[in-house]
């Protein structure tokens, strides 16, 4: 109703001055500036109300501020679900590292190398003043940092119980006793030390030692670590530590400088069995027993004594697998030589002049009395 109102006012106004402005033409000279005076009134007139019927116009289309509008606006966006029966829950198991994994992926770079001044954990010499401030230090030390050591290893994510357990890991290996170099070498290295075998420079012997001595130390430790020739890594105890083989290098260039042989001496071999540089090349043969005269004078080495893993010759129970696998096999291992998970066997026994029938023969043999 004052809409109508209003508007019905305006359009009077507007009709009247355009009046007004024709019967201008008809006023007298002397009329004319009282007649602008006013048309000037009349416009501006017209221009406030016009700007008051805009306003009133815009004022109609707005909502009104009413209870229902005000709670429309200030509505949350969202609103908590609490009935756990409508949403599934799916809980994801994250998983727990062990202090083994933990050690593997995260101390050994540095425990097993020395690098940074960590305690290698084959030294338990190093770590026996360590060992003697107490645990609680230790504990506190690798979740802290200490030195060059970061806090946790540098993996923050780890948790304080899981250092813990990795710091006990670590312990425990500490706790069981260390082999000496001499008995690593008794263990690992005097078999082929000592005979000869595959071409191993024998310890008596300072002549073959000075030629590998002349490389230097740290290139003969690197040699056993990864292998040479027919030598297997690490002699073929993939267990023994960089450290371990570094202190048996050192232990073995010693005795060869000293030129005195260990105390014990090697395992009584048979009586037909000879070094692989006596036994170089053998002569084929026509003979029957041929398989068993190679066997004799190349394999026994290794297969009398079950020699960096070898199966003993007539040990039916570890030829079984071994058979299982198919002539074919066992006769490409021979020919071509096999790194398995227990030692290792070089090419042809480590004797390369004998043609591929003479190995043929002598696998032959093994597997007769394997059976």
């Amino acid at each position: 109703m004052l809409y109508d109102t209003i508007r019905f006012f305006y359009l009077y106004i507007i009709n009247n001055s355009a009046y007004k402005v024709k019967e201008e033409t008809r006023v007298t000279q002397q009329d004319n500036s009282l007649t602008k005076i006013a048309s000037g009134i009349m416009l501006g007139l017209s221009a406030v109300v016009a700007f008051f019927v805009f306003i009133q116009t815009v004022n109609l289309e707005k909502p009104s501020n009413t209870v229902s509008n005000v709670s429309e606006w200030i509505k949350p966006a969202g609103q908590v679900n609490l009935d756990s029966t409508s949403i599934p829950i799916t809980v994801t198991a994250v998983p727990v590292k062990s202090a083994k994994d933990i050690y593997q992926s995260t101390c050994k770079n540095c425990h097993e190398t020395g690098v940074i001044g960590a305690p290698m954990l084959s030294d338990k010499t190093s770590w026996d003043p360590r060992i003697a401030k107490g645990h609680t230090v230790l504990f506190q030390n690798a979740i802290n940092g200490f030195n060059a050591m970061p806090p946790r290893g540098g993996q923050a994510d780890l948790s304080d119980e899981e250092i813990k357990q990795t710091v006990q890991y670590m312990l425990d290996i500490l706790s069981i006793p260390q082999k000496t170099a001499q008995e690593i070498y008794e263990s690992t290295c005097k078999n082929c030390h000592e005979t000869g075998v595959i071409g191993a420079p024998m310890l008596s012997d300072k002549t073959s030692w000075e030629s590998r001595i002349a490389q230097g130390e740290t290139v003969l430790i690197q040699h056993a670590i990864k292998g040479f020739n027919a030598m297997p890594p690490r002699g073929g105890h993939a267990d023994l530590t960089d450290n371990d083989i570094k202190k048996t290098i050192h232990y073995m260039i010693s005795t060869v400088q000293l030129n005195t042989k260990p105390e014990q001496e090697a395992p009584e071999l048979s009586d037909t069995v000879v070094s692989t540089e006596e036994t170089a090349s053998v002569p084929p043969s026509s003979d029957d027993n041929i398989g068993e005269k190679l066997y004799n004078t190349v394999c026994a080495v290794c297969h009398n004594i079950s020699l960096m893993g070898a199966p003993k010759l007539g040990d039916k129970e570890n030829w079984a697998p071994r058979i299982a696998q198919g002539t074919d096999t066992l006769l490409s291992h021979a020919l071509e030589g096999f790194q398995g998970k227990i030692g290792v066997m070089p090419p042809k026994g480590g004797n390369t002049t004998l043609s591929d029938e003479e190995v043929k023969a002598a696998v032959m043999y093994m597997i007769s009395h394997g059976q």
